[in-house]
């Protein structure tokens, strides 16, 4: 660099980069990453903020599958109503060749029920609904004479009926799926397509428990139906099944027509929701008819734990021992067992009569619930 006359000029680019350059000294600070304290405060920020952020993901996620269990809920009540169209009254409860000859042992003109062949399931509300809810696919392929095989056990698709996974029968907040091969169920069950909506049978006249899981509650006498409640005699001979609700285990005598439902459409439950781990007809899946398959009562408080297992009743009842508490624990007890449950937190989902879907709370009061699962008892009620 020259300096004349007050000017300065460049002599070279070696100069430029001259200009430019930087020494070699400690001037710069030396790099350095975090110190252990650091990283453990930016770890326990980051657990925090996700703590914070997992219950509002859990709660959002649990939404949706309620979103869905409605969904699936309407889609159900709409098949109902479509079934009425169609008969003129709701589908059966349960359905037999010839009747449950536990309840009634003669055709409404009073002939006998004959003994052969076999008295065959033919089926339940949820199998006679299949043609209204998009799934003719396996209504038609059922044979429902009197001498085929039981509904539940015939080969369709591939594999038993009762095998087969109807995703409109499933709630998205339960397990789902079939019954897993696991020592808490029973053998009969495992393999079974869990099915989580149920009719409303209303509150039957019950009994205190099975012998071999013994339940001291009294609910079944405590909600019973104020009336309309057991059977009436048919003067042409045998019993003819009065549930306080919409269905009755012997559908060959009794299916319920809206006329009957003298308290209102929209003040009766028509259906409900039904956990398989928590009661052993649940467990049964969708397609068996079976004494209470596929039916539940309003006694039982909503949501009870009844969901200890067992390979049997007195598995069942000695895994509840060892937790201290007693049989109404278990998933056999007919007085505990029998009620709505679901896993939707504190709450249950309902499908009136009328097709709207309800949310009542677990806390609901027991005496109102039991009035709505009573069809013609003359107290209507408004909401819970």
């Amino acid at each position: 660099m020259n300096q004349a006359g007050g000017a300065v000029t460049w002599n070279s680019h070696a100069d430029i980069r001259a200009s430019h350059a930087v020494t070699d000294d400690d001037s710069r600070p030396a790099g350095r990453g975090f110190t252990l304290v650091e990283l453990l405060v930016v770890i326990a920020i980051i657990a925090v903020l996700i703590g914070l952020l997992l219950p509002a993901v859990q709660s959002a996620r649990e939404a949706a599958r309620r979103s869905s269990c409605t969904n699936n809920m309407k889609q159900i009540g709409l098949g109902l109503h479509l079934y009425n169209d169609a008969n003129g009254k709701l589908p059966p409860g349960n359905f037999y060749t010839y009747g449950y000859g536990g309840q009634v042992n003669a055709f409404p003109d009073g002939t006998p029920f004959p003994t052969s062949p076999p008295n065959r399931h033919r089926g339940n509300m949820q199998v006679f609904i299949l043609p209204f809810i998009e799934q003719n696919s396996f209504f038609s392929q059922i044979n429902f004479a009197p001498t085929a095989a039981h509904v539940f056990a015939q080969s369709i698709g591939g594999q038993q009926l009762r095998q087969n996974v109807i995703s409109t029968f499933q709630c998205p907040s339960d397990a789902g799926g079939v019954i897993p091969d696991s020592a808490e169920f029973a053998s009969t069950t495992r393999g079974n397509a869990v099915c989580n909506y149920f009719g409303n049978a209303g509150n039957q006249v019950g009994t205190p428990g099975s012998p071999a899981t013994p339940c001291p509650n009294s609910w079944f006498t405590t909600f019973r139906p104020f009336t309309g409640n057991g059977g009436f005699s048919n003067p042409n001979g045998g019993t003819i099944p009065n549930p306080a609700g919409l269905f009755a285990r012997d559908g060959n005598n009794w299916q319920c027509r809206l006329k009957n439902i003298t308290d209102g459409l929209s003040n009766t439950i028509m259906v409900g929701e039904a956990r398989a781990g928590c009661s052993q007809w649940a467990e049964v899946g969708w397609a068996r008819t079976d004494n209470l398959n596929g039916l539940s009562s309003l006694y039982v408080p909503l949501n009870y734990d009844s969901c200890v297992g067992g390979a049997d009743a007195a598995a069942a009842f000695a895994n509840a021992q060892e937790l201290g508490r007693d049989g109404c624990a278990t998933k056999h007890t007919f007085n505990s067992a029998w009620g709505f449950k679901s896993r939707h937190p504190g709450t249950v989902n309902f499908i009136m009569a009328d097709g709207a879907v309800l949310t009542v709370s677990e806390n609901a009061d027991q005496f109102t619930l039991a009035r709505m699962g009573c069809r013609a008892d003359g107290r209507p009620n408004g909401s819970l």
